[in-house]
């Protein structure tokens, strides 16, 4: 969005004319808005736009605040054809009720402390077929008998990581077609 902007204003300079600004939503059932310059707000999610791999993606820095009540939140892979590659170090903090989060396969890292005082998180599902970078400290502050649950096909991976050997005991595999329809139900409330 911001590099849009920056090339709309540039052309907008060139030819004399005012720019006018839209974010496309393409049929979101939830409109998105702006807070600042690299943050929106997509349902429950608070977005903050940064640069992975030389390419503008999204990080989960926050849960807005009406929402912090939800016992289930599924992340969407995009958000208007951007990928949401982490969750930020205290992106979930403070979901008091929160028992089950969906993590799209587009995730990458979970930085920090991710899920801090989400101490009723039962399941956390991981759809990433390799395991996201984290820290040791991914369940701190949090129920830390919560199961990590992975893709069967990449149960062992998760399993012989370095970082992940702390919670090898937390570890369980299933299969995505089980948990689709659910993630589903979830991301169309959004």
């Amino acid at each position: 969005y911001n590099y849009t902007k920056k090339l709309s204003e540039l052309l907008c300079g060139y030819l004399s004319i005012i720019p006018t600004y839209e974010i496309e939503t393409k049929a979101m059932p939830v409109p998105a808005y702006v807070k600042n310059d690299n943050t929106l707000t997509y349902g429950p999610l608070i977005l903050n736009e940064i640069l992975s791999n030389n390419k503008i993606c999204y990080s989960v820095i926050g849960i807005d605040e009406k929402f912090k009540n939800y016992e289930e939140i599924a992340v969407p892979e995009k958000v208007n054809d951007i990928p949401i590659v982490s969750v930020s170090g205290n992106g979930f903090s403070n979901m008091n009720n929160i028992k089950t989060i969906y993590l799209p396969e587009t995730i990458s890292s979970l930085e920090g402390k991710p899920f801090s005082g989400c101490l009723a998180l039962e399941n956390l599902y991981l759809l990433s077929a390799r395991p996201p970078l984290i820290a040791n400290s991914l369940l701190s502050d949090a129920n830390t008998s919560c199961k990590i649950n992975v893709l069967s096909s990449a149960y062992r991976e998760y399993r012989a990581g370095y970082t992940w050997s702390k919670y090898k005991s937390n570890l369980t595999s299933f299969e995505k077609e089980s948990i689709i329809i659910e993630i589903n139900k979830l991301l169309t409330c959004l």
